[in-house]
């Protein structure tokens, strides 16, 4: 983990929880135009600095989390009734059933 003179901090999402003494991440997810916060950290820090990988894998390995790695010349299609998408490769799609 690395922390920097302005205050930014670099590392796995489990190192700048530990650092931050903090029990739950925190994202600002966007749906559909409309901001909604998940509980936990709360500003100044954001997850602006931690790597999507890093970010991906941590998710990944929870329990309830399903990675599906779509190759560089497949699609996967995503679909609830009739709303649905197209996710074209190279892609990581994760399936949060928790």
């Amino acid at each position: 983990m690395k922390l920097y003179s302005d205050g930014t901090i670099e590392g796995s999402p489990q190192e700048v929880l530990e650092y931050l003494k903090l029990k739950y991440p925190a994202v600002t997810l966007k749906c559909e135009n409309e901001p909604k916060q998940a509980r936990g950290i709360q500003s100044p820090l954001t997850l602006n600095y931690i790597s999507t990988k890093d970010l991906t894998e941590a998710l990944s390995a929870r329990k309830g989390v399903r990675k599906y790695d779509v190759s560089p010349e497949g699609d996967m299609v995503i679909r609830e009734g009739e709303i649905g998408c197209v996710i074209t490769g190279p892609a990581i799609v994760l399936v949060n059933e928790d």
